[in-house]
């Protein structure tokens, strides 16, 4: 498949991959979306033979999609044309091909899901560096389960952030001159939402050439360098009051730092993520929920 895709040459705001089956349930074309880097991974391939010979129809004739890292209900079968957009929202159901029946398969898989997040949020920092430093793999594996739950939210935590960084009450010209900091960046989608000078932080760049690996408790950016830092459902491991320390370190004088974390880790793991803000000398501003999660706006003293 990454043959193909280096011949197509699909434009860089295409996220994903679209792949459109013969087969039809309940008047519907059946369809599966995969994101970009799992498409180029060399275990994603589109299969036209087996064993030697040329694939018969029961088997996915003309052509299947085969991705080995990948659970069943990906491996579309009889496909009929492939298409890179930048959102498959407005595809069928938008649900990027899942029936109620594939859905039931996702909720099983996310259990893999959580348990990789309790080993990031048990873990020291240092501890989880090492690791993915170790096993890249370990953090694409992580964000193919995350984009898998990404699929049940009913609210875009970054979308959120990003609109908010566009909206703030301040004149466009200062909005477009500020300095952004991506704390736990992941795949670095807050910079694909922006024009801003973005700088995104994450254990590895496996995920992406423009992110910086390091550990965040200490990125390693002169002090006072940026405008907002943002944490979106990366306050992750047992030392997270470093990444506070290390958020302020970074920010300038009246810099805004954007939090978005699960209500419910509200409740429990990060209960105190207020007290620990206003240790840091910065002033909440905001504090709002929308669908699961709840959004925290602090300003530095």
């Amino acid at each position: 498949m990454n043959n193909i895709i280096s011949v197509c040459q699909p434009l860089p705001q295409a996220r994903y991959v679209v792949f459109y089956s013969y087969q039809y349930s309940e008047g519907e074309q059946f369809y599966e979306a995969i994101y970009m880097e799992l498409a180029k991974h060399h275990q994603t391939i589109l299969a036209y033979e087996m064993n030697g010979e040329p694939l018969i129809v029961p088997h996915g004739s003309p052509l299947r999609l085969r991705i080995e890292t990948q659970l069943g209900f990906k491996m579309v079968k009889w496909i009929k044309s492939v298409e890179f957009v930048s959102d498959y929202k407005n595809i069928g159901k938008g649900q990027g091909g899942q029936s109620a029946n594939q859905r039931q398969n996702l909720y099983r898989s996310l259990g893999d899901f959580n348990i990789m997040n309790k080993v990031f949020n048990t873990s020291n920092s240092d501890t989880m560096h090492e690791k993915i430093k170790q096993d890249p793999q370990y953090l694409v594996r992580y964000h193919q389960k995350l984009d898998e739950t990404r699929k049940l939210w009913t609210v875009e935590p970054i979308k959120v952030i990003a609109n908010k960084i566009n909206n703030l009450p301040i004149p466009d010209h200062i909005i477009a001159k500020m300095v952004i900091g991506d704390f736990g960046c992941g795949r670095a989608r807050l910079a694909e939402l922006l024009n801003n000078k973005v700088y995104n932080f994450d254990h590895h760049n496996i995920l992406g050439e423009n992110v910086i690996a390091c550990d965040m408790r200490r990125t390693l950016l002169k002090r006072e360098t940026l405008d907002v830092v943002v944490f979106s459902l990366s306050l992750m491991g047992q030392n997270w009051t470093e990444y506070i320390a290390e958020a302020k370190r970074c920010l300038r004088k009246r810099g805004m730092l954007m939090i978005a974390e699960t209500t419910k880790s509200l409740t429990a793991r990060l209960s105190g993520l207020k007290d620990e803000i206003t240790k840091n000398e910065f002033e909440i501003r905001s504090e709002k929920q929308e669908g699961d999660f709840t959004f925290i706006e602090a300003m530095k003293l």
